[in-house]
């Protein structure tokens, strides 16, 4: 729990490399682990370092339970990140495993918008 403080400060802070080296300390099993993962998720999107958000993104894809709200959250941020990218089998996967988890009408909804516009409106 202290290192995910720790980390939010830095957030605050917008140290975000430092955000990143804590949120990274929060150990699994833990509740805050899913929000030290997308939060080191969304520091690396600050930074521009795309490739780590994804890598840290996709940790939450292998998360249980898998209604979680920060790992349905960073799962829709993910699929973004692979819309942006036009890589469309791997942000169908991720909006199929939000439309299937998510317990929030609205996320699994626009999900499944996702899903219906990436497969051409079939």
């Amino acid at each position: 729990f202290i290192y995910l403080q720790i980390g939010s400060l830095y957030e605050e802070l917008e140290n975000y490399l430092q955000a990143i080296e804590f949120y990274k300390k929060v150990v699994p099993p833990s509740e805050e682990t899913f929000e030290a993962v997308f939060s080191a998720g969304r520091c690396y999107t600050k930074i521009n370092a795309v490739e780590e958000a994804i890598k840290t993104y996709e940790q939450l894809a292998t998360f249980s339970p898998k209604n979680n709200e920060f790992r349905i959250g960073g799962l829709l941020l993910l699929g973004g990140i692979y819309e942006a990218r036009k890589q469309q089998q791997d942000a169908l996967r991720i909006y199929q495993d939000v439309s299937s988890n998510s317990t929030n009408p609205e996320w699994s909804s626009a999900a499944r918008e996702k899903i219906n516009t990436l497969q051409g409106g079939r």
